[in-house]
């Protein structure tokens, strides 16, 4: 069978980068994440490529794939990618199709990317939430990178000081990374440490650092259990050998040299327990799958030198090989299988920044398709407007019939007064022209003549004449 690598004697036991996304699918499946965007830096390309596959053959959909270039890159040489904005533009193309983001790429531009959405105020109502994967082995002194930078702004002493509401952007973060050794791995560096310091390596000790232990990276672990499925592989295969024919010098070398064979039956045999306390599965390329876990904020005192804070990242649930139901179902899908998401401890579950966990889109959709409009709410819509338009005429009407009263209630004003010619032409002189109390004086002095003089003018004027001088 062909490996991954072309290569039919070749295996590992270093999961490739791209074993980190069946952890993936399995985390976005275990919560109901069926629709997520990748955002990924050049060189997780083929990560990118491999979650983008693993996603189309789980039934999930993948809304965006964006490549982001590294900063340093970016501004070395002078791309678009290099001014302040560029995240934001990233995130603004892909806010209003996504709600579950999966970042690939390092911790810098992680804390970049989510600082962005933070400003946005993507985090403040608990909608959005960020994976991240990283395949290296959790420290928890290292651990810290994934929520500021190592070059943090001056003057600030706490992480809640931090720019922007630093406890509900950490919370939308989860963060899938290889495992930490189990305690007993230990005691195998421990080996390491003591043997290397022996021939042929002769690796001493500095004496003057006897108070530091040097480090032993995961790497030792790696090499050694190859060495180990070596060996186990092949002492498999001479006892096989040994039921045929003797075991000769020359029968020995056949058998330690067909590496094709002795990888093959590395790979039967499935999965083999690391030094490092874990037990690793090899799929059909020969490739380890790894171990991973699960990253979340943790209420948890942190303090460097001048700087502290009360949370932290810390594992929080891991993925585990699902058993085979069947006898048969042993050698069937190998490559395709998707480990088991388990929360570490009972209890242990994500501090989630809104009431809930984070939907995969909104409950009516991203463009509001799944609820659409029925007929009742139309026809409401039709007598608001009806309702609407006939207010408005009788508003019309109303205010015309008022500014016609107005008028007419001033021409009624107008009524008291008398025209000269009607009173004019009685007497030499002109009555209009006197002053009040000479007209006055008048109709008290000759009442008798001012009956006569009304009698000959029409009655309604007669009326008001005689209402004004008397």
């Amino acid at each position: 069978m062909q490996r991954s690598s072309g290569i039919p004697t070749f295996a590992r036991t270093e999961p490739p980068d791209t074993q980190v996304t069946k952890s993936i699918i399995s985390l976005l499946t275990y919560y109901g994440w069926r629709k997520f965007s990748i955002i990924h830096e050049q060189l997780w390309k083929n990560v990118a490529t491999s979650l983008e596959a693993q996603a189309t053959r789980n039934n999930l959909s993948v809304n965006h794939v964006e490549m982001v270039f590294d900063n340093y890159k970016c501004c070395q040489e002078d791309m678009d990618c290099c001014r302040s904005g560029y995240w934001y533009t990233v995130i603004q193309k892909t806010m209003n199709r996504t709600r579950i983001y999966v970042f690939l790429g390092n911790s810098n531009q992680l804390v970049d990317m989510m600082a962005t959405m933070d400003g946005m105020q993507l985090f403040a109502k608990g909608e959005y939430l960020v994976i991240s994967a990283d395949m290296m082995t959790y420290s928890p002194k290292l651990s810290n990178k994934y929520l500021w930078r190592v070059e943090k702004p001056p003057n600030v002493r706490n992480c809640l000081d931090l720019p922007g509401d630093f406890e509900r952007r950490s919370k939308s973060l989860l963060v899938v990374v290889a495992s930490e050794p189990l305690p007993t791995f230990e005691a195998f560096t421990h080996k390491v440490r003591e043997y290397t310091q022996k021939e042929p390596f002769f690796f001493k000790q500095p004496s003057l650092f006897h108070q530091f232990v040097k480090y032993v990276s995961i790497y030792a672990a790696y090499l050694y259990d190859s060495v180990k499925l070596y060996a186990w592989a092949l002492d498999k295969l001479l006892k096989e050998e040994e039921q045929h024919r003797p075991l000769t010098s020359d029968v020995i070398r056949d058998v330690a040299s067909n590496g094709t064979k002795i990888i093959q039956t590395i790979i039967n045999n499935r999965t083999y327990h690391s030094v490092a306390g874990a037990t690793i599965k090899i799929d059909d390329y020969g490739d380890s799958e790894g171990n991973f876990s699960v990253l979340a904020l943790k209420r948890e005192f942190y303090e460097e030198a001048n700087f502290s804070c009360v949370f932290q990242m810390r594992p929080v649930a891991h993925f585990q090989m699902r058993q085979p139901q069947h006898l048969n179902d042993t050698n069937q899908h190998r490559n395709d299988e998707i480990p088991e998401f388990k929360l570490s401890k009972v209890g242990n579950a994500i501090d989630w920044p809104g009431s809930d966990r984070p939907m995969d889109e909104p409950s009516c959709g991203f463009m509001n398709e799944h609820c659409m409009k029925d007929d009742t709410h139309i026809m409401s819509m039709v007598v608001a407007g009806v309702l609407a338009l006939i207010l408005f005429c009788a508003g019309v009407i109303t205010m015309s019939i008022y500014r016609k009263w107005k008028i007419e209630l001033e021409i009624e004003g107008l009524l008291w007064k008398i025209d000269p010619g009607d009173i004019k032409g009685y007497f030499n002189t002109e009555i209009v022209s006197s002053p009040s109390k000479v007209g006055i004086f008048f109709v008290g002095a000759f009442p008798g003549m001012m009956e006569r003089a009304c009698s000959s003018i029409p009655f309604p004027r007669a009326l008001q004449l005689v209402n004004i001088y008397v």
